[in-house]
């Protein structure tokens, strides 16, 4: 999966620019399929506009020019979501990290990814203005957004005003239903709520999958034990919870899969204390710690 940042899209018009090439009409003859949002857990909602995008591709064994389909389909999202730079005291946490949504868009098959820093200076843009740099750097041919998608300054455009946007320079828009779990809309907000409460399982059927922590970004380090509760526990590797930005369970002992092996965490206060089995080597790096159903204590 080929990545961009905002800058990258911005300096189109130069010759030398690895956009202009990309999106050429040589490598990609029939434009693109674009999705846009912050796209933070990646749940079923935003797995439906995913799914909406990449069944726009052209068909690579296709080479009649009659054919439908797009050349390239790609996701635009954030550096770091727009709730978090607009409520900097009061921001909840992240659901995912950037490692993890660029490895689930590539994953399922996005050709591109484009990560906007959300800065005051890109703050400060017009949505019409968005849409027309996604158009001409992209090539964009078919846009795909959420019904309560809004973009630009002072969020100024919406799915009305991108409606004829699209419709004014002959491009494809779909929008996509809200989806939804016992009559409740999926959205981050909703999946966030359910791990803050500790309820992983509902979590896990908002999302689709399991609740995975970025482990990379913990500064993990030898401990003897984890907690009064878990006596039988000799080995195990802890970090500080502030070390990641991610949203945690309460304070409790949950099963998890981590380094390729299972095995449980303990939630306190302040730490993640994670149980290294005593036939399992002390691994040297934990890159994903996936929550499976949690254990009742």
């Amino acid at each position: 999966m080929k990545e961009f940042t905002w800058n990258d899209l911005q300096d189109y018009t130069n010759k030398d620019s690895k956009v202009r090439e990309y999106f050429s009409q040589e490598n990609c003859p029939y434009g693109s399929a674009i999705t846009i949002g912050g796209f933070d857990g990646m749940h079923k909602g935003h797995q439906a506009l995913f799914s909406t995008v990449l069944s726009q591709k052209r068909s690579s064994m296709s080479q009649n020019e009659n054919s439908k389909g797009v050349s390239k389909v790609g996701v635009v999202t954030f550096s770091r979501s727009p709730r978090e730079f607009k409520q900097k005291n009061n921001f909840p946490g992240n659901l995912s990290t950037n490692r993890l949504r660029r490895y689930y868009f590539e994953n399922k098959g996005f050709d591109f990814c484009v990560v906007i820093d959300f800065s005051d200076d890109f703050s400060r843009m017009k949505g019409h203005d968005f849409l027309t740099v996604l158009r001409n750097s992209c090539s964009m041919q078919l846009l795909s957004v959420g019904t309560d998608f809004r973009c630009g300054r002072g969020l100024d455009t919406g799915v009305f005003e991108i409606e004829q946007y699209c419709l004014q320079y002959g491009l494809k828009f779909i929008v996509c239903a809200e989806v939804l779990y016992q009559d409740m809309r999926i959205s981050s907000s909703a999946v966030r709520c359910a791990i803050q409460k500790g309820e992983l399982v509902f979590a896990a059927h908002l999302l689709g999958y399991n609740y995975t922590l970025d482990g990379s970004v913990f500064k993990w380090h030898k401990t003897k034990t984890i907690n009064k509760k878990l006596k039988s526990v000799s080995r195990a590797i802890s970090a500080h919870k502030s070390d990641s930005l991610q949203v945690l369970p309460p304070v409790g002992t949950y099963p998890v899969n981590a380094a390729g092996f299972d095995t449980v965490m303990y939630v306190d206060s302040k730490f993640l204390h994670l149980e290294i089995p005593l036939e399992q080597g002390c691994p040297a790096t934990v890159t994903k710690i996936e929550f499976r159903n949690p254990m009742k204590e």
